[in-house]
């Protein structure tokens, strides 16, 4: 069928081309100047000296993407590693997230919603990119303008906002169906009332998405499937965005961000996308998320005087089916029981648990204020100032036991030698506070060279406590009690650049840039590992060109870089119960590397575009822990060495009114050590995508189809993590073929 449609597409693109070609203009082959604000200013992307990739609403539809991670394929040096919506890795250039917890309010990656900052480190929200303006992605530290949670860069996702100057809808609707599970929906729909004319408008965004999942359950015993797709998940929330325009010189915007998530298991399974874990509980995990920001711009005769003030609240309940430490667990309590026969009792049904399981809470709430001033003209001398302040509190909490419980009596003497009736109990928060100053002033020497610099001063506190307890822990040596840490750190992140215009259209630019990552503390305090970890700096040095040549058909940017960490932060071994794994300070580390990026318009209508990185990151030091080293010259965990992009999309115009599409892409991610120490990896996967469209002024259609040729996409390797009935390996996976139409519409 869809080679059918494909040759029937081309064919009347065939028919009607060569009219078409003889009413060519310019402006038919040239890429469109996409404007971001990235540097706190608009400036066209091309302009500015760094390595950046900005998505138009245009492209985003074309593509596809209904969130972030939909448009990561067409990111160089991007990756991005989930096992379940709202939780995952973000990789850029080999600086990894610590997965979540683990890694506490020290985020690598900086994640904003318009002014709103959305960071957490391995908890990020993904946004729905419905009704977004653009996207723009920034790699590498981003210190001076956004501050300590962005070392490794920063994702900006730019909504449309309020136009009060008419009324405007949109709607979206998607149907799929993915191999191996069963139907998927998803509803997005826009509404934009003016209030008063020209002076105050509302913009409505609602979003709805049920995804049925495509890992099915099978029985420990028999391998017999006794649920099917049980990674399912439903998002419901929108946005909701006030503009108050009192003056030609003031204007207000105030926004709200919500959504409610309900995840099913995580999509962790074998390669045959079955998971014979225990059905002694029913894993899931709701979040809920509430941002809120008012953002007022006051335009003074010299300069834009804004101030954001946001608030973020992040709730998230669940519960984790440990059946892998089932195994472990046994022989636990046998050789407990061995040791200290409990009077009457010794029943294979302890000793051998139906299941592990533990129930987790985690909570985030910040507020954060940031004042700045951004200059205006078109002098040579351009500047931005600001101040910062932001605080943020987490906690976690978890409660393990096994299925069934454990008897009674046996309770008490597990009391008596170890403390404790719990199996597992921690209760881990932190405070995290930050004030700063920055600034970045730029002076054009003449035309063509411009010298650039910066920095940011800023001074951050941090608390964290930790309260363990449980016989599993103390029977394994993991410190048990109460644990605490503070720190505060006084850093000053300096930025340099210099820019040389060789033509309006051929850039090239040198930078030094410095990024900084808070410390933290560990949630789970194993036998032989830190109880927290100091921050880490990281240097960066990078050089790169920015083109447009032959007649603006084509566009060619490429950056090189070379980054030293000092006390980088990595998750090490897993502990000696294989439940979870340790953040330390590991010495010094270094990565080179290289971001490509090449658009094509060799004709009218078609578009090509290649991108790629090239990464080599390893440490510099040894570093030993529980009795293991790890040699200098070991490749950084999370960071695959080759990541590779393409795409290809022709537009064509069918009739005076009708115009059709056709895109289709390729991404390529290279193998990806799973562990500092590790010798196993995450194997390299190939994803190509398929999308066919037509279109009129005010309705698109579109037929698409997500992994193509049905690749195994692992996320994560779990090599430790095996099936209980087969004792095969499991990975997190991404989705099979997924195949689905959607139309989008306005009244």
């Amino acid at each position: 069928f869809l080679l059918s449609l494909l040759l029937v597409f081309f064919g009347t693109v065939g028919l009607s081309l060569s009219e078409e070609t003889k009413k060519v203009t310019d402006d038919d082959f040239t890429f469109e100047d996409t404007v971001v604000t990235a540097t706190k200013r608009a400036e066209r992307a091309q302009d500015i000296p760094q390595s950046i990739t900005a998505f138009s609403a245009d492209e985003l539809s074309f593509m596809g993407a209904r969130n972030f991670s939909d448009m990561l394929e067409s990111v160089p040096g991007v990756e991005l590693r989930n096992s379940q919506g709202g939780f995952g890795d973000i990789t850029m250039r080999g600086i990894s997230e610590m997965s979540g917890v683990e890694g506490g309010p020290g985020a690598a990656v900086g994640y904003y919603l318009d002014e709103l900052p959305l960071t957490m480190s391995g908890i990020f929200p993904d946004v729905a990119s419905f009704d977004m303006e653009r996207v723009e992605v920034l790699r590498g530290p981003q210190g001076s303008l956004y501050g300590a949670g962005s070392m490794a860069g920063t994702i900006r996702m730019i909504s449309n906002k309020p136009d009060p100057s008419g009324f405007d809808n949109n709607v979206d609707l998607t149907y799929s169906n993915t191999k191996n599970g069963s139907d998927n929906y998803a509803a997005n729909a826009m509404l934009n009332l003016p209030l008063i004319k020209d002076k105050m408008a509302l913009r409505v965004v609602a979003a709805y998405e049920d995804n049925a999942g495509f890992i099915d359950q099978t029985d420990p015993s028999t391998g017999a499937v006794i649920k099917e797709d049980v990674n399912d998940y439903e998002t419901t929330g929108g946005r909701m965005a006030l503009r108050f325009i009192p003056s030609d010189t003031l204007t207000m915007d105030a926004s709200l961000l919500y959504s409610e998530s309900k995840n099913g298991r995580q999509s962790i399974a074998t390669e045959d996308f079955t998971i014979s874990a225990d059905s002694s509980i029913k894993e899931f995990n709701d979040d809920e998320l509430l941002g809120l920001n008012l953002t007022m711009n006051y335009e003074l005769p010299f300069a834009d005087l804004i101030s954001a003030t946001s608030y973020f609240d992040r709730d998230m309940q669940g519960a984790v089916d440990n059946w892998y430490l089932i195994p472990i667990v046994s022989g636990f309590n046998a050789m407990m029981a061995g040791m200290f026969p409990p009077p009457g009792f010794g029943g294979p049904t302890w000793i051998t648990p139906d299941g592990v399981y533990s129930d987790q809470t985690v909570e985030a709430k910040s507020i954060s204020q940031e004042l700045r001033m951004v200059s205006k003209g078109d002098g040579p001398l351009q500047w931005v100032s600001g101040v910062f302040y932001k605080k943020q509190k987490q906690k976690f909490l978890v409660a393990a036991d096994t299925m069934p419980a454990t008897d009674p009596a046996y309770l008490g003497m597990l009391e008596t030698v170890f403390g404790s009736q719990e199996a597992l109990l921690t209760d881990a928060s932190g405070t995290y506070e930050q004030y700063a100053v920055f600034g970045e002033l730029s002076y054009d020497f003449s035309d063509k060279l411009t010298l650039a610099g910066g920095g940011r001063y800023f001074h951050e506190e941090r608390d964290a406590k930790t309260t363990s307890e449980g016989y599993f822990l103390a029977a394994t040596g993991a410190l048990t009690g109460t644990q605490t840490s503070s720190g505060d750190s006084t850093l000053f992140n300096p930025k340099l650049l210099l820019r040389y215009k060789f033509t309006d259209n051929l850039m090239s630019y040198m930078q030094y840039s410095k990024g900084f990552r808070s410390g933290g503390q560990n949630v789970f305090i194993l036998a032989g590992a830190p109880a927290f970890y100091d921050p880490e700096t990281l240097d960066n040095y990078e050089i790169g060109l920015k083109s447009v040549f032959w007649d603006g058909r084509a566009r060619f940017n490429m950056a090189a870089f070379h980054m030293v960490w000092h006390d980088l932060q990595a998750k090490t071994v897993s502990d000696d119960v294989g439940a979870n794994q340790a953040v330390d300070n590991v010495g010094d580390a270094h990565s080179t590397g290289i971001d490509v990026e090449f658009s094509l318009r060799p004709i009218k209508g078609l578009t090509w575009s290649i991108g790629g990185n090239y990464l080599k990151a390893e440490t510099d030091d040894d570093y030993t822990i529980m009795g293991v080293t790890v040699p200098a010259g070991t490749a950084l965990p999370d960071a695959a060495e080759l990541t590779f992009n393409t795409a290809v999309q022709y537009n064509v115009s069918l009739t005076d009114t009708l115009w059709g599409f056709c895109r289709a892409s390729y991404s390529y991610t290279g193998e990806t050590p799973t562990t500092l120490g590790s010798d196993i990896d995450t194997p390299a996967y190939e994803i190509v995508n398929f999308r066919v469209g037509i279109e009129k002024e005010n309705w698109q259609l579109t037929l698409f189809v997500d992994n193509m040729f049905d690749e195994k996409v692992a996320y994560w390797y779990l090599p430790d993590t095996t099936d209980l009935y087969s004792g095969a390996s499991t990975s997190a996976y991404g989705s099979p073929r997924t195949i689905g139409v959607s139309l989008r519409f306005n009244f």
